[in-house]
């Protein structure tokens, strides 16, 4: 058994070499690491994902699209592998976030409600192929599948000047439904030098 503690930032990579870049995240991270047994064992992380600089969940937004520089994520992730053969191993992730992201006043978007996000993956590797190792994986990468905003727009304007506005409600769902499947192969060479093909 095994606990971990991490914490990471980035900033602005435009603005490195001074002191006035901008912080764009943060992520407090605690795991726990279980191996049941030999040839298996589990990962439990929770943590927190803090945005800034009008980011929301690794997204850049401006103008009347920015947020209110207030994005807070939190976050499981549970992961287990596990020995199947002498040289097989079979290793699947979860992950579900769940967001709490301030709208902004004078923007179009005003509201987020009830923003949920999740992915998860599954790969088959086999060790020793060829002095190297063969997988086979299937991704279904970060998605909003649940969530919606509340939008103000303008859309006209009257004699007198004053602006006509329209308000509602969007789904932050997409349509589509991204299925990555990948088969990968990586070999350690001589010295310092490895090879991988995807």
């Amino acid at each position: 058994l095994s606990f971990n503690f991490s914490y990471q930032s980035s900033r602005d990579s435009q603005n490195l070499i001074g002191n006035s870049s901008k912080k764009q995240n943060e992520i407090f991270d605690l795991s726990l690491v279980l191996k049941a047994q030999k040839d298996s064992s589990i990962l439990l992380n929770v943590g927190n994902l803090n945005e800034f600089d009008n980011n929301i969940l690794n997204s850049k937004s401006s103008g009347v699209f920015s947020s209110n520089n207030g994005v807070k994520t939190s976050y499981i992730k549970l992961a287990a592998a596990q020995k199947m053969a002498k040289n097989l191993q079979l290793i699947a992730s979860f992950s579900e976030g769940f967001s709490n992201i301030d709208g902004n006043n004078i923007g179009i978007f005003r509201e987020f409600e009830n923003v949920r996000s999740r992915s998860l993956s599954l790969a088959l590797i086999r060790d020793n192929f060829f002095d190297g190792k063969l997988g086979f994986a299937y991704i279904e990468p970060m998605r909003v599948y649940n969530g919606r905003v509340k939008y103000d727009v303008p859309i006209a304007r009257d004699y007198a000047g004053n602006l006509v506005r329209s308000s509602g409600y969007a789904s932050l769902v997409p349509n589509g439904h991204e299925r990555d499947f990948e088969m990968f192969y990586s070999r350690v060479l001589e010295g310092e030098a490895s090879l991988s093909f995807n």
